[in-house]
């Protein structure tokens, strides 16, 4: 892990240095975050930028969760292809990363050393997923529910947003 995270630290770290050299530190420094926070053009490309993730990430997890509710209605169709085709943008990057970090650990000659599983190894939901991966979790949930409750609430008068809230967002 240090690997992937010493870089950014020392990032982190010169970015409070006073020279304008990486070569050497000359002390701490307010001096870049001053100029960053008085970059008119900076400060809108931020702005740009956050309004146009939200709104990406909102509409994929509005995208995602409608994909994954109809796929639970329409259930008894084959569509094992879809769900195929949703998770392999998930799992490639994941993979070109594995296939990576072995080709380097091979041409270092590197043994790789397995350690014994945490209990945290034996949960295989990943942790940090994007808004738009949330909708296929809510499929996964959505079949381990039993398909008669679904009617059952309809019966029961529930309307289409009530049952939504219960069956989509009650995680």
């Amino acid at each position: 892990m240090a690997f992937l995270y010493l870089p950014l630290a020392v990032i982190v770290f010169y970015s409070f240095n006073a020279a304008n050299s990486s070569a050497y530190f000359a002390g701490f420094s307010l001096r870049w975050y001053d100029k960053l926070i008085h970059n008119d053009q900076l400060l809108d490309a931020l702005s740009n930028t956050l309004v146009l993730g939200i709104t990406s990430s909102l509409l994929a997890l509005v995208i995602g969760t409608l994909i994954g509710y109809g796929m639970y209605r329409h259930r008894a169709r084959k569509l094992g292809w879809l769900i195929v085709l949703i998770y392999l943008p998930i799992v490639m990057p994941d993979i070109v990363f594995g296939i990576s970090e072995m080709c380097v650990l091979h041409q270092h000659r590197s043994p790789v050393r397995h350690s014994r599983p945490q209990p945290a190894d034996h949960d295989h939901r990943p942790r940090h997923l994007p808004d738009s991966v949330r909708g296929a979790d809510r499929l996964l949930t959505l079949r381990r529910s039993r398909p008669t409750l679904f009617e059952a609430a309809k019966d029961l008068y529930a309307s289409p947003f009530q049952r939504a809230r219960f069956f989509l967002l009650r995680h």
